[in-house]
This record gives structure tokens, C-alpha cells and sequence, in this order.
């Protein structure tokens, strides 16, 4: 009987390794989770570039290629075009990400032709279909990146949780600091979050 107990309280402790996921008030956020990496050494070098960060100091993205989920890309140049472009950053093992997705779905078809909502899926490639489901579950319509590289892969590195949502300007820099977490009232929330970053780049806020 003791033995079983010890099984079934390792069993309980590796299922809350793999969700990694946090609740609190007023977000609730996971920990990012990433492929293995094959060199240690490479593992402790990128661990201890991070350390050296702020947490919330996020690269510009400059200069970056992303392949989207229709199998089209996304780039810098689609930047341009926006006033503002707000990411939301998630991944399939992220409950509050997938939680939150219909209420962005909505916000993002709401939003004037100068800002732009899209999201990018951290784990895309390896569960395309997953992401199918759950963009077409939710409704939303924008682009949603699963790969990319440049600085997009530099951002990647810097992430700690999911969701991530940071906003940039139309030359790529990032605008405010990124909101971290899956807010309560998500659309009213990430509605704020926009007109915050415009009223930083002196545009006239969304109604």
C-alpha cells in the first residue's frame, strides 16, 4: 500500500513537471516549453545569456522570415503596413493560451485596418494539426506562425512563458512592455494593451 502511494504521488509530481503551468491573480500562465537541446554545453551558454536579460527585454524583429499555417509567410515587410502589430505567442500545452483564443478571435476581426492582431504558436510545426483545430474551434481568421528565423528566433529564446504578447511599431521595435500571461476579461484586456502601445506611438486609440 505505501509503495503504491509513493507511485501514484511521482506519477502526480512528473504530470505537474510536463503541464508547468501557473495560476494566479490576475494571469494565468506556462512555462515555455522547448525541444531538448543536444549540446549541453550549448543548453548552459544560452541559459546563462538569458540570465543576463531582464525578463521583460524583448528583441526588436528587424529582420525575420515566418511560414504561417496556411502555408503562406510573414515577414518584416508586413509590418510596414500596420500602425501597430500585436503577436500573442502560445503553444498547444498552454490551457489559458487555448482558453483565450475566441475572445481574441474576436478582438482581432474588431480591430481598424492600421493594427494588427496575429499569433504565433510556439510548437506549430510539430502539431500542425492540433493548431488547425484549435484556430478553426476558436474563429480567428489573422495569420498564425508556426516557424520563423532571424530575429523571430532570438525572440524565441528570450521567452519564459506563454502567453507572451508584445506589440510593435511598423519598423519592427517592440512598443511598451509585453503582457504576460492570460489576463481576466482577455478581450477587454488585450483591447487596453493596444491602446496603450498606440498612445505610445502617438495614434488615436481603438473604440
Amino acid at each position: 500500500m505505501k509503495k503504491r502511494i509513493v507511485l501514484t504521488l511521482m506519477l502526480i509530481l512528473a504530470l505537474s513537471l510536463l503541464t508547468a503551468c501557473e495560476e494566479g491573480d490576475p494571469l494565468k500562465q506556462c512555462v515555455v516549453s522547448r525541444r531538448v537541446e543536444k549540446s549541453t554545453e550549448r543548453h548552459k551558454k544560452k541559459k546563462e545569456e538569458k540570465e543576463k536579460k531582464a525578463e521583460n527585454a524583448l528583441p526588436d524583429l528587424h529582420a525575420f522570415t515566418a511560414q504561417t499555417l496556411d502555408g503562406g509567410t510573414f515577414s518584416e515587410k508586413d509590418l510596414t503596413g500596420k500602425d501597430l502589430t500585436v503577436i500573442n505567442i502560445w503553444q498547444t500545452t498552454c490551457a489559458p493560451c487555448i482558453e483565450e483564443m475566441p475572445e481574441l478571435a474576436s478582438l482581432a476581426a474588431s480591430l481598424p485596418d492600421n493594427v494588427s492582431l496575429i499569433t504565433w504558436c510556439l510548437d506549430g510545426m510539430d502539431a500542425k494539426a492540433a493548431v488547425e483545430e484549435i484556430v478553426k474551434e476558436s474563429g480567428f481568421a489573422n495569420p498564425t506562425i508556426i516557424s520563423g528565423d532571424g530575429d523571430l528566433t532570438e525572440l524565441y529564446r528570450a521567452l519564459m512563458y506563454t502567453p507572451t504578447t508584445v506589440a510593435l511599431d511598423a519598423d519592427g521595435n517592440m512598443v511598451g512592455e509585453p503582457l504576460i500571461g492570460s489576463p481576466k476579461d482577455a478581450k477587454e484586456a488585450y483591447k487596453d494593451y493596444i491602446n496603450q502601445a498606440l498612445k505610445a506611438i502617438g495614434k488615436e486609440p481603438v473604440e
